[in-house]
């Protein structure tokens, strides 16, 4: 019901964007869904109201979207997609306009959140520091935090170093950070996602020679730091 929720949304926007009815939808799930997760999914479509054509695998959708399967040449495929709360890696063979998924794993709790909590967690630590309070035990103040943690994100994936400000209970701290004091700070993270891109190699028992196309898929493969790594 909740997935239906959303699905409704979205049926919602794109009617107002296509202005016209929209009654049929191809829904895409991660690779690692199982079949009553992929049923649970129908049944939400149906309950948005839509006729659900079919269900795909967001790492073919991906491959579909760049136009893959329409080249002429036979082409293997490395999918990595990190979003905001998951992380999927697939490895996918296109050969004569057919996908066919070699190796697939991932990590659905692994995301840019993560990312940020570490941000998070180092401004709260500092502001104790200062102020000998924990900014996190009051809800607004975590929720601003949060917010100033993605925007500070973002603006390191473009510039050297950003300012983070803080206010909380009448007292405030202003801290800077640079992208390498934040890449040190993530590093285990983008071990994580490592580790689980050389499983999936190590799966369909290939060389990183032998992949011909690495498609990044979702805001945090903007990060300089999961580029330099893949």
């Amino acid at each position: 019901e909740l997935s239906a929720l959303i699905l409704k949304k979205l049926k919602t926007d794109a009617e107002k964007y296509l202005k016209e009815p929209v009654t049929d939808a191809v829904i895409t799930v991660p690779a690692y869904f199982n079949d009553s997760e992929r049923t649970a999914t129908i049944t939400a479509g149906r309950l948005a109201g839509l006729h659900v054509l079919q269900i795909i695998n967001e790492p073919t959708a991906a491959a579909l979207a760049y136009g893959l399967d329409k080249l002429d040449e036979d082409q293997t495929v490395f999918v990595f997609d990190l979003g905001g709360g998951t992380f999927d890696v697939t490895l996918m063979r296109i050969e004569s306009h057919r996908l066919e998924m070699m190796a697939t794993n991932g990590d659905h709790r692994l995301g840019g959140k993560d990312w940020d909590d570490v941000i998070v967690n180092w401004v709260a630590e500092e502001f104790d520091r200062q102020h000998g309070e924990n900014p996190l035990l009051d809800l607004q103040s975590y929720q601003d935090l949060q917010s100033r943690a993605l925007a500070a994100k973002i603006q390191l994936s473009s510039r050297p170093r950003t300012t983070i400000v803080h206010n909380h209970n009448g007292k405030s701290i202003k801290l800077e950070l640079t992208l390498e004091d934040f890449e040190k700070m993530t590093r285990h993270l983008v071990e994580k996602c490592q580790a689980i891109c050389e499983i999936v190699m190590r799966e369909a028992k290939m060389e990183w020679g032998d992949v011909d196309k690495i498609l990044l898929v979702g805001g945090m493969t903007r990060m300089p730091m999961v580029r330099k790594m893949i």
